[in-house]
């Protein structure tokens, strides 16, 4: 009560003048509002009519490399060593067994170098053996021409002792029937029994002697027959010896090339063509089996990119589609990209084994996820890709990547796409 009496203001009057404006209040606008209006309606409009017609196009992103149709020849290392000289260069035209690579395979111990002691053991068993194979020759040309000498001889002996013999025959049979005569003269007392025993003891003479002839002969035809059965044994059994010699200067020929390539051997284009590349450099220690080069035999070759799609974007992909690659040695920024051509996709995933096979391919990358994946190969739309008028170069391996354009929808779809989902997940049972 002493506070109201104190104050000079009544309280009403205070509160008034706490609560009043300052000023007058002006309300003013620089557009008129039908054209704000016009403009929300517009862009509105606008808005609906893009995500009504308007598309979008999904893409991915899909890795591969470069391949050469037709593939040029990879040329392995024979056996393990340091590559000592090369010969040729990338690009290069190179006939059939052209030398490419000088290779040394070479081991040096305290006791000096293996292969060449090797090579110089290898080389004198050569020339003995020679001289052995010489020597088995001439003896058998020697023996069996001494063979052939005495059944010439006995085959001349065979041809007088028949002679002979039929001579003796003839002679035996004439004193037999001189004998018959003698018989009948002595029968009629015309003749003693002394002429007659006489021309007796002339007659088993002359059947003794044919007897003798025949037995001669007789042994003339076995040793003929033996003659000839030593003559093939004796060839078989050179021919086997120089067989088993010819064998073993084979094997030792043989040894001779393996140590030699062990020491030195240099490796020869399989077939003529042009060098595409070159895997290895002077001084560099190769293992057997290891790729020294390629060799295209088609300097006119085409060029194909391979890409692995993956499984879910194969649905939306055929052949004679349109793809825009890039290669990472040319970066799309400055070179741009180029188009090519879908010719072919595969239909079904393709083995670990055939991805082993590409050295950019999903199961070689960084991912350790191996999902299933779709070779799809890509022409380019000119053989030879340019940037400015000039031929790119191009090799097989290089590695590309490719923008794959998938399915189109309208924007409203893509907009919606979440909606689609819930609608999936909450749908029941479909029936057709």
């Amino acid at each position: 009560m002493s506070h109201q009496q104190n104050s000079l203001f009544r309280q009403e009057a205070v509160d008034n003048n706490r609560n009043s404006w300052t000023g007058s209040v002006t309300l003013f606008s620089r557009m008129p509002a039908f054209i704000v209006a016009l403009t929300v309606i517009t862009l509105l409009t606008l808005f609906i009519s893009l995500i009504t017609f308007g598309h979008y196009t999904r893409r991915i992103n899909v890795g591969g490399e470069v391949i050469i149709y037709p593939h040029p020849v990879d040329i392995f290392a024979g056996a393990p060593g340091i590559v000592e000289q090369r010969f040729v260069d990338v690009g290069q035209r190179v006939d059939k067994d052209t030398p490419l690579y000088q290779i040394s395979a070479s081991q040096v111990t305290q006791f000096g170098d293996v292969n060449k002691k090797k090579i110089a053991s290898v080389r004198l068993q050569l020339v003995k053996s020679d001289k052995i194979i010489r020597a088995l020759k001439k003896n058998r040309e020697s023996i069996l021409n001494n063979i052939q000498q005495q059944i010439g001889t006995y085959n001349d002996a065979l041809k007088q002792s028949k002679i002979m013999m039929t001579d003796s025959l003839t002679l035996t049979k004439e004193m037999q029937r001189a004998l018959n005569e003698y018989q009948q003269y002595s029968r009629s007392h015309l003749i003693t029994k002394d002429q007659l025993n006489n021309q007796r003891y002339m007659y088993q003479q002359q059947k003794s002697t044919y007897s003798n002839l025949y037995f001669q002969n007789l042994s003339n035809v076995l040793q003929l027959v033996n003659l000839r059965s030593d003559l093939e044994i004796k060839s078989a059994e050179f021919d086997e010896q120089i067989l088993k010699a010819e064998a073993q200067h084979e094997n030792l020929q043989r040894e001779l090339a393996e140590a030699e390539i062990k020491d030195r051997f240099l490796v020869l284009s399989p077939m003529a063509g042009q060098v595409e590349s070159l895997v290895v450099t002077e001084g560099q220690m190769v293992k057997s089996g290891d790729t020294l080069a390629q060799v295209a035999n088609n300097s006119e070759q085409a060029v194909y990119s391979v890409f692995w799609l993956p499984d879910r974007a194969r649905p939306f992909v055929k052949n004679g589609d349109r793809v825009n690659v890039r290669f990472e040695s040319f970066p799309y920024e400055k070179y741009g990209q180029f188009s090519g051509e879908i010719i072919s996709v595969s239909t079904v995933p393709a083995s670990l084994q055939e991805l082993a096979n590409y050295k950019n391919s999903p199961v070689n990358g960084e991912s350790s996820h191996v999902a299933a994946y779709y070779k799809t190969v890509v022409k380019f739309a000119r053989a030879k890709p340019f940037f400015q008028a000039h031929k790119l170069y191009i090799t097989g391996g290089m590695k590309t990547s490719a923008v794959f354009f998938l399915e189109r929808r309208p924007l409203y779809q893509w907009m919606f796409s979440p909606l689609y989902k819930i609608q999936d997940s909450v749908a029941e049972h479909v029936h057709e």
